[in-house]
C-alpha cells in the first residue's frame, strides 16, 4: 500500500528499496576495496570514496524509506542533496 508523503504526494511502497540494499553492499564492497588497495594516497582515496558511497546511499535509503514529518523530511532532503553533491 503506497503512503501519503508529508507533501500530500503518494509515496510507492518500494521507493528507496534500492539504494537500501545498495547501502549494505557499499559497506562490504567499500571495505574490500580499502583492503586491496596499495598502501598510500591509494587507501585513502578508496577510504574516502568508500565512504561517501556508503553515505550517499544511506542518507537516500533513510530519506526515502521512511515516513517523517514535515521538518525531518526537510533535513533529511538536504543531507541525500549534500551527500550526492560530495559524489
Amino acid at each position: 500500500m503506497a503512503v501519503v508523503h508529508p507533501r500530500g504526494l503518494v509515496k510507492p511502497r518500494l521507493r528507496g528499496v534500492t539504494h537500501l540494499y545498495a547501502f549494505f553492499v557499499s559497506l562490504v564492497s567499500g571495505s574490500l576495496l580499502v583492503l586491496i588497495a596499495p598502501s598510500g594516497r591509494a587507501t585513502f582515496a578508496a577510504a574516502v570514496y568508500a565512504t561517501g558511497m556508503s553515505g550517499m546511499l544511506g542518507a537516500s535509503a533513510l530519506l526515502h524509506r521512511g515516513d517523517w514529518s514535515e521538518t525531518t523530511y526537510r533535513q533529511l532532503t538536504r543531507l541525500d542533496h549534500s551527500m550526492i553533491f560530495i559524489m
